[in-house]
């Protein structure tokens, strides 16, 4: 497994707070708008650069990381599990139009969007 060798080659701990930034970082690389997938992944990892996935992106890495964890499922499901689409609902209280921003200090909050 891919974290088992990013744990042994130093680029963060083996616990299991770390394996969910792993999954966090895995999400938020194949959300976001970006050229290179891979490179912003790699780049959250090996920095520790865990403030910059949203909260809805950690819930996502949790969902996955149930499905992964599931003992019925073969590695081939495994693995489309990973990549098959998690439906999102809000949390209890919640607001619609909301959005998670990085703020000045690197911490997510919530900043309500403009209305149109």
């Amino acid at each position: 497994m891919l974290f088992e060798q990013a744990v042994k080659a130093g680029w963060l701990g083996g616990s299991e707070a770390n394996f969910l930034n792993w999954m966090g970082a895995a999400v938020r690389a194949t959300t976001v708008n970006a050229r290179d997938p891979v490179r912003v992944f790699v780049s959250l990892v090996k920095k520790g650069h865990w403030n910059f996935v949203t909260q809805e992106q950690e819930d996502r890495a949790r969902v996955l990381m149930r499905r992964l964890r599931e003992t019925s499922m073969t590695a081939p499901q495994r693995i489309q599990a990973v990549f098959d689409p998690v439906e999102m609902t809000p949390l209890p209280g919640a607001k619609s139009g909301t959005e998670f921003t990085n703020d000045q200090h690197g911490s997510n909050r919530a900043q309500a969007l403009p209305e149109t």
